[in-house]
């Protein structure tokens, strides 16, 4: 082989090895924006089933980010949930009802929606932090998100209509739901962590 010979293919097998390693580097981050994407898809879509109890209804919003935290984990289920509310931010339909409020930071649910990403984090988080979790430790684990969730978004309500009121609509009606949504979530999970394992 000729030293031009030898120059072009060694030229070539480098573009190749290059070639090679920006694939294995961008395809790890194409699945991880993917699943972002997903994860939002999916808040926007449990986010439609709702039940008007007040001014902040009752949505499947909070399991979603439960499911979320635990099977994305928590910086990604993180901005799972930013992704969600920049589209809502910027007017697209995904808030409950397919309602359009580019302002929601202002509105009545504001405190729930803000704390979603910090609750999502924290769950996936908490979760993982052992790696043998137990089902009492995933309970523990929504319990922390639901109490930041209730604690900005009562919060935040009481500003608007006054502290006794907050509570009555914003708190109360929501506990048996939350309950139900915590249970569910940590069997979800608990379940998939015993499949895992078989």
């Amino acid at each position: 082989m000729s030293y031009v010979e030898e120059a072009i293919y060694g030229g070539l097998t480098m573009n190749t090895k290059t070639e090679t390693v920006a694939v294995r580097r961008t395809y790890p981050t194409l699945v991880w924006i993917f699943h972002v994407v997903l994860g939002g898809l999916f808040l926007a879509g449990c986010s439609q089933l709702e039940v008007l109890i007040g001014p902040v209804p009752v949505t499947l919003q909070t399991l979603a980010i439960f499911l979320l935290a635990f099977f994305q984990g928590g910086q990604k289920a993180a901005l799972s949930t930013c992704l969600y509310l920049g589209a809502a931010t910027v007017g697209l339909p995904v808030l409950s009802g397919w309602s359009v409020n580019p302002l929601w930071m202002i509105g009545p649910c504001g405190g729930y929606l803000v704390a979603f990403p910090i609750a999502a984090f924290l769950i996936g988080k908490l979760a993982n932090y052992r790696k043998s979790s137990s089902y009492l430790w995933l309970l523990f684990s929504v319990l922390v998100g639901q109490v930041v969730i209730y604690l900005l978004g009562v919060s935040w309500l009481a500003i608007q209509i006054g502290f006794r009121l907050a509570i009555d609509v914003g708190l109360l009606p929501f506990l048996w739901p939350a309950l139900l949504k915590t249970v569910c979530a940590a069997s979800l999970k608990g379940g998939y962590v015993r499949w895992q394992r078989n």
